[in-house]
Protein backbone atom coordinates (compact mmCIF):
# COMPACT_ATOMS: atom_id res chain seq x y z
CA UNK A 1 0.00 0.00 0.00
CA UNK A 2 2.82 2.38 0.86
CA UNK A 3 4.29 1.90 -2.64
CA UNK A 4 0.99 3.11 -4.22
CA UNK A 5 1.32 6.58 -2.63
CA UNK A 6 3.97 7.76 -5.13
CA UNK A 7 1.76 6.54 -7.99
CA UNK A 8 -1.24 8.51 -6.72
CA UNK A 9 0.95 11.55 -6.26
CA UNK A 10 2.28 11.08 -9.78
CA UNK A 11 -1.28 10.86 -11.15
CA UNK A 12 -2.27 14.11 -9.41
CA UNK A 13 0.84 15.92 -10.60
CA UNK A 14 0.35 14.58 -14.12
CA UNK A 15 -3.26 15.78 -14.27
CA UNK A 16 -2.28 19.21 -12.99
CA UNK A 17 0.57 19.33 -15.46
CA UNK A 18 -1.79 18.52 -18.35
CA UNK A 19 -4.15 21.32 -17.30
CA UNK A 20 -1.28 23.80 -17.15
CA UNK A 21 0.04 22.53 -20.48
CA UNK A 22 -3.39 23.09 -22.04
CA UNK A 23 -3.51 26.63 -20.67
CA UNK A 24 0.01 27.25 -21.95
CA UNK A 25 -1.02 26.00 -25.41
CA UNK A 26 -3.97 28.39 -25.45
CA UNK A 27 -1.74 31.30 -24.42
CA UNK A 28 0.79 30.32 -27.08
CA UNK A 29 -1.96 30.25 -29.72
CA UNK A 30 -3.16 33.71 -28.65
CA UNK A 31 0.41 35.02 -28.80
CA UNK A 32 0.90 33.55 -32.27
CA UNK A 33 -2.40 35.06 -33.41
CA UNK A 34 -1.37 38.53 -32.20
CA UNK A 35 2.09 38.18 -33.73
CA UNK A 36 0.60 37.13 -37.08
CA UNK A 37 -1.75 40.10 -37.20
CA UNK A 38 1.02 42.54 -36.30
CA UNK A 39 3.19 41.02 -39.03
CA UNK A 40 0.65 41.14 -41.87
CA UNK A 41 -1.35 44.26 -40.94
CA UNK A 42 0.95 46.72 -42.81
CA UNK A 43 0.80 44.60 -45.99
CA UNK A 44 -3.00 44.30 -45.80
CA UNK A 45 -3.33 48.05 -45.26
CA UNK A 46 -1.11 48.70 -48.27
CA UNK A 47 -3.10 46.26 -50.40
CA UNK A 48 -6.42 47.77 -49.31
CA UNK A 49 -5.20 51.32 -50.00
CA UNK A 50 -3.80 50.30 -53.40
CA UNK A 51 -7.07 48.55 -54.32
CA UNK A 52 -9.10 51.64 -53.45
CA UNK A 53 -6.65 53.89 -55.27
CA UNK A 54 -6.61 51.85 -58.49
CA UNK A 55 -10.37 51.23 -58.60
CA UNK A 56 -11.72 53.77 -61.09
CA UNK A 57 -14.46 56.15 -60.03
CA UNK A 58 -17.76 55.01 -61.49
CA UNK A 59 -19.85 57.79 -63.01
CA UNK A 60 -23.58 57.20 -63.27
CA UNK A 61 -25.93 58.54 -65.94
CA UNK A 62 -29.66 58.80 -66.50
CA UNK A 63 -31.57 56.13 -68.44
CA UNK A 64 -33.17 57.39 -70.59
CA UNK A 65 -31.32 60.73 -70.76
CA UNK A 66 -33.24 63.88 -70.11
CA UNK A 67 -33.39 66.13 -73.21
CA UNK A 68 -31.54 69.42 -72.88
CA UNK A 69 -32.49 72.83 -74.27
CA UNK A 70 -30.43 74.19 -77.11
CA UNK A 71 -27.33 75.99 -75.96
CA UNK A 72 -24.12 77.64 -77.09
CA UNK A 73 -22.14 74.39 -76.94
CA UNK A 74 -24.57 72.65 -79.30
CA UNK A 75 -24.33 75.52 -81.75
CA UNK A 76 -20.54 75.47 -81.61
CA UNK A 77 -20.63 71.71 -82.21
CA UNK A 78 -22.71 72.09 -85.36
CA UNK A 79 -20.46 74.91 -86.61
CA UNK A 80 -17.38 72.75 -86.06
CA UNK A 81 -18.92 69.88 -87.99
CA UNK A 82 -19.71 72.22 -90.87
CA UNK A 83 -16.28 73.83 -90.93
CA UNK A 84 -13.72 72.32 -93.34
CA UNK A 85 -10.34 70.68 -92.59
CA UNK A 86 -8.02 72.19 -90.00
CA UNK A 87 -10.51 74.88 -89.09
CA UNK A 88 -13.08 72.27 -88.05
CA UNK A 89 -10.46 70.32 -86.10
CA UNK A 90 -9.44 73.45 -84.20
CA UNK A 91 -13.09 74.29 -83.38
CA UNK A 92 -13.70 70.73 -82.12
CA UNK A 93 -10.54 70.81 -79.96
CA UNK A 94 -11.53 74.15 -78.42
CA UNK A 95 -15.04 72.89 -77.72
CA UNK A 96 -13.72 69.73 -75.98
CA UNK A 97 -11.41 71.81 -73.82
CA UNK A 98 -13.84 74.62 -72.94
CA UNK A 99 -17.13 72.71 -72.61
CA UNK A 100 -16.31 69.20 -71.24
CA UNK A 101 -19.61 69.02 -69.31
CA UNK A 102 -21.84 70.05 -72.22
CA UNK A 103 -24.69 67.79 -73.40
CA UNK A 104 -26.39 67.34 -76.73
CA UNK A 105 -30.09 68.11 -77.29
CA UNK A 106 -30.85 64.43 -76.68
CA UNK A 107 -29.29 64.69 -73.21
CA UNK A 108 -26.22 62.51 -73.87
CA UNK A 109 -22.75 63.96 -73.13
CA UNK A 110 -21.34 65.99 -75.98
CA UNK A 111 -17.65 65.27 -75.29
CA UNK A 112 -17.59 61.69 -76.74
CA UNK A 113 -19.32 62.98 -79.89
CA UNK A 114 -16.79 65.78 -80.24
CA UNK A 115 -13.85 63.40 -79.83
CA UNK A 116 -15.45 60.95 -82.31
CA UNK A 117 -15.73 63.76 -84.85
CA UNK A 118 -12.08 64.68 -84.26
CA UNK A 119 -11.03 61.04 -84.81
CA UNK A 120 -12.87 60.80 -88.14
CA UNK A 121 -11.15 63.95 -89.36
CA UNK A 122 -7.66 62.95 -88.21
CA UNK A 123 -5.36 62.59 -91.23
CA UNK A 124 -2.06 61.82 -89.51
CA UNK A 125 -1.63 58.03 -88.84
CA UNK A 126 0.82 58.81 -86.03
CA UNK A 127 -2.02 60.51 -84.12
CA UNK A 128 -4.66 57.80 -84.63
CA UNK A 129 -3.81 55.81 -81.50
CA UNK A 130 -4.02 58.85 -79.21
CA UNK A 131 -7.28 59.95 -80.88
CA UNK A 132 -8.85 56.48 -80.44
CA UNK A 133 -7.84 56.39 -76.76
CA UNK A 134 -9.34 59.87 -76.30
CA UNK A 135 -12.71 58.80 -77.71
CA UNK A 136 -12.83 55.56 -75.70
CA UNK A 137 -11.83 57.27 -72.46
CA UNK A 138 -14.50 59.92 -72.90
CA UNK A 139 -17.21 57.39 -73.82
CA UNK A 140 -16.38 54.76 -71.19
CA UNK A 141 -14.66 56.53 -68.30
CA UNK A 142 -15.34 60.25 -68.03
CA UNK A 143 -18.72 60.71 -69.86
CA UNK A 144 -20.57 57.36 -70.10
CA UNK A 145 -24.09 57.25 -71.53
CA UNK A 146 -26.51 54.95 -73.35
CA UNK A 147 -24.69 56.05 -76.49
CA UNK A 148 -21.42 54.34 -75.39
CA UNK A 149 -22.09 50.79 -76.80
CA UNK A 150 -22.93 52.22 -80.23
CA UNK A 151 -19.88 54.47 -80.12
CA UNK A 152 -17.65 51.50 -79.19
CA UNK A 153 -18.89 49.65 -82.29
CA UNK A 154 -18.29 52.65 -84.54
CA UNK A 155 -14.78 53.20 -83.21
CA UNK A 156 -13.99 49.52 -83.68
CA UNK A 157 -15.17 49.68 -87.31
CA UNK A 158 -13.10 52.81 -87.93
CA UNK A 159 -9.97 51.23 -86.45
CA UNK A 160 -10.41 48.07 -88.54
CA UNK A 161 -10.81 50.16 -91.69
CA UNK A 162 -7.89 52.49 -91.09
CA UNK A 163 -5.44 50.59 -88.84
CA UNK A 164 -6.34 46.94 -89.43
CA UNK A 165 -8.19 44.22 -87.52
CA UNK A 166 -5.11 43.32 -85.45
CA UNK A 167 -4.88 46.83 -84.00
CA UNK A 168 -8.59 46.85 -83.29
CA UNK A 169 -8.28 43.52 -81.48
CA UNK A 170 -5.55 44.91 -79.22
CA UNK A 171 -7.39 48.13 -78.28
CA UNK A 172 -11.17 47.73 -78.30
CA UNK A 173 -11.73 44.51 -76.22
CA UNK A 174 -10.17 45.92 -73.05
CA UNK A 175 -12.40 49.01 -73.14
CA UNK A 176 -15.46 46.91 -74.00
CA UNK A 177 -14.75 44.59 -71.06
CA UNK A 178 -14.38 47.55 -68.73
CA UNK A 179 -17.64 49.02 -70.00
CA UNK A 180 -19.53 45.76 -69.39
CA UNK A 181 -18.01 45.40 -65.92
CA UNK A 182 -18.87 48.97 -64.94
CA UNK A 183 -22.37 48.67 -66.42
CA UNK A 184 -23.00 45.72 -64.10
CA UNK A 185 -21.87 47.91 -61.18
CA UNK A 186 -24.12 50.78 -62.34
CA UNK A 187 -27.02 48.39 -62.46
CA UNK A 188 -26.32 47.57 -58.82
CA UNK A 189 -26.43 51.29 -58.05
CA UNK A 190 -29.77 51.68 -59.92
CA UNK A 191 -31.34 48.72 -58.12
CA UNK A 192 -30.29 50.12 -54.74
CA UNK A 193 -31.01 53.77 -55.52
CA UNK A 194 -33.37 54.18 -52.57
CA UNK A 195 -30.86 52.66 -50.16
CA UNK A 196 -28.03 54.85 -51.47
CA UNK A 197 -30.15 57.97 -51.18
CA UNK A 198 -30.42 57.44 -47.41
CA UNK A 199 -26.71 57.25 -46.60
CA UNK A 200 -23.24 58.29 -47.68
CA UNK A 201 -21.35 55.67 -45.61
CA UNK A 202 -19.80 52.71 -47.47
CA UNK A 203 -21.98 49.61 -47.85
CA UNK A 204 -22.41 46.38 -49.77
CA UNK A 205 -24.52 46.30 -52.94
CA UNK A 206 -25.82 42.97 -54.17
CA UNK A 207 -27.57 41.95 -57.39
CA UNK A 208 -28.06 38.75 -59.30
CA UNK A 209 -24.87 39.58 -61.19
CA UNK A 210 -22.66 39.82 -58.09
CA UNK A 211 -21.83 42.05 -55.15
CA UNK A 212 -19.77 45.20 -54.75
CA UNK A 213 -18.36 47.29 -51.90
CA UNK A 214 -19.62 50.81 -52.61
CA UNK A 215 -17.99 54.05 -51.47
CA UNK A 216 -19.12 57.51 -52.55
CA UNK A 217 -16.09 59.86 -52.87
CA UNK A 218 -18.29 62.95 -52.71
CA UNK A 219 -21.76 63.77 -51.46
CA UNK A 220 -23.12 64.34 -54.96
CA UNK A 221 -24.47 60.83 -55.43
CA UNK A 222 -23.36 60.63 -59.08
CA UNK A 223 -19.87 59.15 -58.63
CA UNK A 224 -19.06 55.90 -56.83
CA UNK A 225 -16.15 53.60 -56.24
CA UNK A 226 -17.49 50.06 -56.55
CA UNK A 227 -14.99 47.32 -55.71
CA UNK A 228 -16.08 43.86 -56.95
CA UNK A 229 -16.17 41.10 -54.36
CA UNK A 230 -13.72 39.12 -56.53
CA UNK A 231 -11.06 41.79 -56.02
CA UNK A 232 -11.66 41.76 -52.28
CA UNK A 233 -11.41 37.96 -52.20
CA UNK A 234 -8.06 38.23 -53.95
CA UNK A 235 -6.98 40.66 -51.23
CA UNK A 236 -8.14 38.14 -48.60
CA UNK A 237 -6.22 35.34 -50.35
CA UNK A 238 -3.10 37.52 -50.42
CA UNK A 239 -3.52 38.25 -46.70
CA UNK A 240 -3.77 34.53 -45.95
CA UNK A 241 -0.64 33.88 -48.00
CA UNK A 242 1.20 36.59 -46.04
CA UNK A 243 0.00 35.00 -42.79
CA UNK A 244 1.28 31.59 -43.86
CA UNK A 245 4.58 33.13 -44.93
CA UNK A 246 4.94 34.79 -41.52
CA UNK A 247 4.87 31.36 -39.88
CA UNK A 248 1.28 31.24 -38.63
CA UNK A 249 0.60 27.74 -37.22
CA UNK A 250 -1.73 25.54 -39.25
CA UNK A 251 -4.23 25.28 -36.41
CA UNK A 252 -4.98 29.01 -36.85
CA UNK A 253 -6.90 30.65 -39.70
CA UNK A 254 -7.10 34.25 -40.85
CA UNK A 255 -10.49 35.92 -41.36
CA UNK A 256 -10.94 39.15 -43.28
CA UNK A 257 -14.29 40.95 -43.05
CA UNK A 258 -15.49 44.14 -44.74
CA UNK A 259 -18.59 45.91 -43.50
CA UNK A 260 -19.54 42.87 -41.45
CA UNK A 261 -19.32 40.50 -44.44
CA UNK A 262 -16.63 37.85 -44.15
CA UNK A 263 -14.36 36.92 -47.07
CA UNK A 264 -13.52 33.19 -46.86
CA UNK A 265 -14.67 33.05 -43.22
CA UNK A 266 -13.37 30.28 -40.97
CA UNK A 267 -15.29 29.01 -37.96
CA UNK A 268 -13.63 29.09 -34.57
CA UNK A 269 -12.84 31.16 -31.52
CA UNK A 270 -11.34 34.54 -32.36
CA UNK A 271 -7.99 34.92 -30.57
CA UNK A 272 -6.95 38.35 -31.88
CA UNK A 273 -8.50 41.19 -33.89
CA UNK A 274 -7.17 44.21 -35.75
CA UNK A 275 -8.88 46.87 -37.86
CA UNK A 276 -7.61 48.52 -41.03
CA UNK A 277 -10.09 51.24 -42.00
CA UNK A 278 -13.30 49.39 -42.90
CA UNK A 279 -11.49 46.05 -42.93
CA UNK A 280 -11.42 43.84 -39.87
CA UNK A 281 -8.80 41.11 -39.54
CA UNK A 282 -9.09 38.33 -37.01
CA UNK A 283 -7.24 35.10 -36.31
CA UNK A 284 -9.39 32.19 -35.12
CA UNK A 285 -8.58 28.82 -33.62
CA UNK A 286 -9.83 26.72 -36.51
CA UNK A 287 -8.37 23.37 -35.48
CA UNK A 288 -8.35 22.82 -31.73
CA UNK A 289 -7.62 19.14 -32.34
CA UNK A 290 -4.20 19.97 -33.75
CA UNK A 291 -3.46 22.54 -31.04
CA UNK A 292 -4.16 20.10 -28.22
CA UNK A 293 -2.67 17.04 -29.92
CA UNK A 294 0.34 17.19 -27.62
CA UNK A 295 -1.89 17.26 -24.55
CA UNK A 296 -3.80 14.18 -25.72
CA UNK A 297 -0.51 12.45 -26.32
CA UNK A 298 0.55 13.37 -22.79
CA UNK A 299 -2.70 11.90 -21.45
CA UNK A 300 -2.02 8.60 -23.18
CA UNK A 301 1.53 8.61 -21.88
CA UNK A 302 0.33 9.32 -18.36
CA UNK A 303 -2.11 6.42 -18.51
CA UNK A 304 0.60 4.14 -19.81
CA UNK A 305 2.98 5.42 -17.12
CA UNK A 306 0.49 4.70 -14.35
CA UNK A 307 -0.15 1.25 -15.77
CA UNK A 308 3.55 0.56 -15.88
CA UNK A 309 4.02 2.13 -12.45
CA UNK A 310 2.44 -0.80 -10.67
CA UNK A 311 4.83 -3.19 -12.37
CA UNK A 312 7.68 -0.76 -11.83
CA UNK A 313 6.98 -0.55 -8.12
CA UNK A 314 7.48 -4.28 -7.82
CA UNK A 315 10.72 -4.12 -9.78
CA UNK A 316 12.00 -1.01 -7.98
CA UNK A 317 13.36 -2.88 -4.99
CA UNK A 318 15.18 -5.42 -7.16
CA UNK A 319 16.55 -2.59 -9.29
CA UNK A 320 17.77 -0.80 -6.16
CA UNK A 321 19.55 -3.90 -4.98
CA UNK A 322 21.11 -4.31 -8.41
CA UNK A 323 22.26 -0.66 -8.39
CA UNK A 324 23.86 -1.10 -4.98
CA UNK A 325 25.57 -4.24 -6.18
CA UNK A 326 26.78 -2.36 -9.23
CA UNK A 327 28.14 0.42 -7.02
CA UNK A 328 30.01 -2.11 -4.94
CA UNK A 329 31.35 -3.67 -8.11
CA UNK A 330 32.52 -0.30 -9.43
CA UNK A 331 34.18 0.43 -6.10
CA UNK A 332 35.92 -2.88 -6.21
CA UNK A 333 37.06 -2.30 -9.78
CA UNK A 334 38.43 1.11 -8.78
CA UNK A 335 40.24 -0.41 -5.84
CA UNK A 336 41.59 -3.16 -8.06
CA UNK A 337 42.80 -0.59 -10.58
CA UNK A 338 44.62 1.39 -7.91
CA UNK A 339 46.05 -1.77 -6.45
CA UNK A 340 47.18 -3.01 -9.84
CA UNK A 341 48.87 0.27 -10.70
CA UNK A 342 50.46 0.44 -7.27
CA UNK A 343 51.71 -3.09 -7.63
CA UNK A 344 53.06 -2.47 -11.10
CA UNK A 345 54.84 0.62 -9.85
CA UNK A 346 56.11 -1.07 -6.70
CA UNK A 347 57.68 -4.05 -8.47
CA UNK A 348 60.04 -2.18 -10.85
CA UNK A 349 60.85 0.39 -8.17
CA UNK A 350 61.75 -2.41 -5.72
CA UNK A 351 63.85 -4.18 -8.32
CA UNK A 352 65.72 -1.00 -9.26
CA UNK A 353 66.29 -0.18 -5.59
CA UNK A 354 67.64 -3.69 -4.80
CA UNK A 355 69.97 -3.76 -7.80
CA UNK A 356 71.21 -0.25 -7.08
CA UNK A 357 71.94 -1.12 -3.40
CA UNK A 358 73.85 -4.25 -4.45
CA UNK A 359 75.93 -2.19 -6.87
CA UNK A 360 76.50 0.51 -4.24
CA UNK A 361 77.69 -1.78 -1.40
CA UNK A 362 80.03 -3.74 -3.69
CA UNK A 363 78.12 -7.04 -3.48
CA UNK A 364 78.43 -7.50 -7.25
CA UNK A 365 81.83 -8.67 -8.45
CA UNK A 366 83.11 -8.54 -11.98
CA UNK A 367 82.52 -6.10 -14.77
CA UNK A 368 80.35 -8.53 -16.69
CA UNK A 369 78.06 -8.99 -13.71
CA UNK A 370 77.84 -5.23 -13.15
CA UNK A 371 76.94 -4.76 -16.81
CA UNK A 372 74.10 -7.23 -16.41
CA UNK A 373 72.83 -5.27 -13.37
CA UNK A 374 73.00 -1.97 -15.29
CA UNK A 375 71.13 -3.49 -18.21
CA UNK A 376 68.47 -4.85 -15.88
CA UNK A 377 68.08 -1.46 -14.18
CA UNK A 378 67.64 0.16 -17.62
CA UNK A 379 64.99 -2.39 -18.53
CA UNK A 380 63.08 -1.76 -15.29
CA UNK A 381 63.28 2.00 -15.78
CA UNK A 382 61.95 1.63 -19.31
CA UNK A 383 59.15 -0.53 -17.98
CA UNK A 384 58.38 2.08 -15.32
CA UNK A 385 58.38 4.93 -17.88
CA UNK A 386 56.02 3.01 -20.15
CA UNK A 387 53.62 2.39 -17.29
CA UNK A 388 53.65 6.05 -16.21
CA UNK A 389 53.15 7.21 -19.81
CA UNK A 390 50.19 4.85 -20.18
CA UNK A 391 48.57 6.31 -17.07
CA UNK A 392 49.18 9.89 -18.26
CA UNK A 393 47.78 9.08 -21.71
CA UNK A 394 44.68 7.69 -20.06
CA UNK A 395 44.35 10.87 -18.01
CA UNK A 396 44.67 13.04 -21.14
CA UNK A 397 41.97 11.07 -22.87
CA UNK A 398 39.64 11.39 -19.89
CA UNK A 399 40.29 15.17 -19.64
CA UNK A 400 39.94 15.72 -23.45
CA UNK A 401 43.00 17.94 -23.50
CA UNK A 402 43.63 19.72 -26.81
CA UNK A 403 46.99 19.41 -28.49
CA UNK A 404 48.49 21.55 -31.28
CA UNK A 405 51.04 20.69 -33.95
CA UNK A 406 53.43 23.55 -34.83
CA UNK A 407 55.00 23.63 -38.27
CA UNK A 408 55.87 26.13 -40.98
CA UNK A 409 52.62 27.16 -42.68
CA UNK A 410 51.77 29.11 -45.82
CA UNK A 411 49.17 31.31 -44.10
CA UNK A 412 48.42 33.23 -47.31
CA UNK A 413 47.28 30.05 -49.08
CA UNK A 414 45.48 28.94 -45.91
CA UNK A 415 43.60 32.27 -45.78
CA UNK A 416 42.57 32.04 -49.42
CA UNK A 417 41.34 28.48 -48.95
CA UNK A 418 39.34 29.47 -45.87
CA UNK A 419 37.74 32.37 -47.74
CA UNK A 420 36.82 30.01 -50.57
CA UNK A 421 35.14 27.65 -48.13
CA UNK A 422 33.12 30.50 -46.56
CA UNK A 423 32.17 32.22 -49.84
CA UNK A 424 29.14 29.97 -50.69
CA UNK A 425 27.51 30.83 -47.39
CA UNK A 426 28.13 34.55 -47.95
CA UNK A 427 26.69 34.36 -51.46
CA UNK A 428 23.44 32.92 -50.04
CA UNK A 429 22.98 36.21 -48.17
CA UNK A 430 24.05 38.34 -51.10
CA UNK A 431 27.31 39.26 -49.38
CA UNK A 432 30.81 39.63 -50.81
CA UNK A 433 34.08 38.66 -49.16
CA UNK A 434 36.97 40.85 -50.25
CA UNK A 435 40.53 40.12 -49.23
CA UNK A 436 43.89 41.85 -48.98
CA UNK A 437 46.45 39.10 -48.51
CA UNK A 438 50.11 39.93 -48.06
CA UNK A 439 53.05 37.56 -48.09
CA UNK A 440 54.46 36.59 -44.70
CA UNK A 441 58.22 35.88 -44.66
CA UNK A 442 59.60 33.75 -43.19
CA UNK A 443 56.66 31.30 -43.14
CA UNK A 444 55.06 31.43 -39.67
CA UNK A 445 55.31 28.45 -37.36
CA UNK A 446 51.80 27.60 -36.22
CA UNK A 447 49.07 24.98 -36.25
CA UNK A 448 47.48 25.61 -39.65
CA UNK A 449 44.30 23.70 -38.88
CA UNK A 450 43.73 25.69 -35.69
CA UNK A 451 44.36 29.06 -37.42
CA UNK A 452 41.97 28.04 -40.19
CA UNK A 453 39.33 27.15 -37.61
CA UNK A 454 39.73 30.55 -35.92
CA UNK A 455 39.45 32.46 -39.22
CA UNK A 456 36.42 30.41 -40.25
CA UNK A 457 34.68 31.23 -36.96
CA UNK A 458 35.30 34.96 -37.50
CA UNK A 459 33.97 34.75 -41.05
CA UNK A 460 30.89 32.84 -39.89
CA UNK A 461 30.18 35.54 -37.29
CA UNK A 462 30.63 38.30 -39.89
CA UNK A 463 28.25 36.56 -42.30
CA UNK A 464 25.60 35.99 -39.65
CA UNK A 465 25.60 39.50 -38.22
CA UNK A 466 26.08 41.55 -41.42
CA UNK A 467 23.13 42.81 -43.51
CA UNK A 468 22.38 41.37 -46.91
CA UNK A 469 24.41 42.86 -49.74
CA UNK A 470 27.24 44.03 -47.48
CA UNK A 471 31.00 43.54 -47.97
CA UNK A 472 33.23 41.61 -45.55
CA UNK A 473 36.93 42.50 -45.56
CA UNK A 474 39.68 39.96 -44.74
CA UNK A 475 43.24 41.27 -44.32
CA UNK A 476 46.50 39.36 -43.81
CA UNK A 477 49.60 41.50 -43.38
CA UNK A 478 53.06 41.40 -41.77
CA UNK A 479 53.85 43.75 -38.88
CA UNK A 480 57.00 45.01 -37.26
CA UNK A 481 59.47 42.67 -35.53
CA UNK A 482 58.50 39.64 -37.60
CA UNK A 483 54.90 39.26 -36.44
CA UNK A 484 51.78 39.18 -38.54
CA UNK A 485 48.07 40.07 -38.27
CA UNK A 486 44.90 38.44 -39.56
CA UNK A 487 41.72 40.56 -39.38
CA UNK A 488 38.04 40.28 -40.41
CA UNK A 489 35.93 43.43 -40.81
CA UNK A 490 32.14 43.37 -41.19
CA UNK A 491 29.39 45.97 -41.73
CA UNK A 492 27.08 44.50 -39.09
CA UNK A 493 25.24 45.94 -36.11
CA UNK A 494 28.38 46.52 -34.08
CA UNK A 495 29.16 45.71 -30.45
CA UNK A 496 28.69 48.10 -27.51
CA UNK A 497 31.92 48.91 -25.68
CA UNK A 498 30.59 47.60 -22.36
CA UNK A 499 30.22 44.14 -23.90
CA UNK A 500 33.42 43.91 -25.94
CA UNK A 501 35.37 42.43 -23.03
CA UNK A 502 32.83 39.61 -22.53
CA UNK A 503 32.16 38.43 -26.06
CA UNK A 504 35.11 36.01 -25.89
CA UNK A 505 33.63 34.18 -22.89
CA UNK A 506 32.15 30.84 -23.80
CA UNK A 507 28.38 30.79 -24.27
CA UNK A 508 28.12 34.59 -23.96
CA UNK A 509 26.11 36.44 -26.65
CA UNK A 510 25.59 40.15 -27.09
CA UNK A 511 22.15 41.26 -25.89
CA UNK A 512 20.45 42.43 -29.09
CA UNK A 513 17.35 41.34 -30.99
CA UNK A 514 19.23 40.50 -34.19
CA UNK A 515 21.79 38.34 -32.41
CA UNK A 516 19.02 36.52 -30.55
CA UNK A 517 17.24 35.78 -33.90
CA UNK A 518 20.38 34.38 -35.49
CA UNK A 519 21.56 30.83 -34.87
CA UNK A 520 24.70 29.96 -32.69
CA UNK A 521 25.80 28.62 -29.23
CA UNK A 522 28.25 31.39 -28.29
CA UNK A 523 31.49 29.39 -28.33
CA UNK A 524 33.03 30.50 -31.63
CA UNK A 525 34.88 33.52 -30.23
CA UNK A 526 35.94 31.50 -27.18
CA UNK A 527 37.59 29.01 -29.55
CA UNK A 528 39.28 31.86 -31.42
CA UNK A 529 40.67 33.23 -28.16
CA UNK A 530 41.93 29.75 -27.13
CA UNK A 531 43.72 29.33 -30.46
CA UNK A 532 45.26 32.80 -30.15
CA UNK A 533 46.44 32.29 -26.58
CA UNK A 534 47.80 28.83 -27.40
CA UNK A 535 50.04 30.44 -30.05
CA UNK A 536 51.14 33.30 -27.80
CA UNK A 537 48.96 35.68 -29.79
CA UNK A 538 46.12 37.97 -28.76
CA UNK A 539 42.79 39.00 -30.29
CA UNK A 540 41.32 42.50 -30.29
CA UNK A 541 38.01 43.97 -31.43
CA UNK A 542 37.24 47.49 -32.64
CA UNK A 543 33.57 48.31 -32.97
CA UNK A 544 30.84 50.90 -32.56
CA UNK A 545 27.08 50.18 -32.55
CA UNK A 546 25.76 50.43 -36.09
CA UNK A 547 29.25 50.70 -37.62
CA UNK A 548 30.29 47.04 -37.83
CA UNK A 549 33.21 45.35 -36.09
CA UNK A 550 36.82 44.44 -36.85
CA UNK A 551 38.38 41.38 -35.17
CA UNK A 552 42.18 41.13 -35.41
CA UNK A 553 44.49 38.25 -34.46
CA UNK A 554 47.99 39.55 -33.57
CA UNK A 555 50.54 36.76 -33.97
CA UNK A 556 54.11 37.19 -32.70
CA UNK A 557 57.29 36.30 -34.56
CA UNK A 558 58.29 32.63 -34.88
CA UNK A 559 60.67 32.71 -31.91
CA UNK A 560 57.84 33.96 -29.68
CA UNK A 561 55.12 31.62 -30.93
CA UNK A 562 54.22 28.98 -28.40
CA UNK A 563 51.54 26.41 -27.58
CA UNK A 564 50.36 26.32 -24.00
Amino acid sequence: MFMLVPLLLLAGLGWRGMQMSRMAAQERAATEATRTLEAILPAVQRGWSELRRTTPTLRSYEVPPEPAPAGDAQVRYQQALAAPGEEGMALLANLAEEEPEAVAESGVPLLPLVDWARLKREQEPDRWKAAVERVLRAAVESRPSILTPQLLGQVEGWVKEHAGAETAGSVIPAWRERWEREEAAREAVRENRSLLAERIAPLWLATAEGSWWAEMPAARGTEWKLIPREELERLASSARAEAAKSGMPTYLSLNLALGGVGLFPAAGEALARRAADALELSVVLSDATELFAQQRQQTRWLAALLACGFAGAVAAFASMQHALARERELGRMKSDFVSSVSHELRAPIASVRLLAENLANGSVAGEERKSEYHAFIAEECQRLSGLIENVLDFARIEQRRKSYVLEETDVAALTRETIRSATPRARQRGQTIESEIGRIEPPPVCDGLAVRQALLNLLENAIKFSPEGSVIQVRLAPVAQGGWELSVQDRGIGIPKREQARIFDRFYRVESELRRETQGAGIGLAIVRHVAEAHGAKITVASEPGAGATFTLHFPANDSCRVS
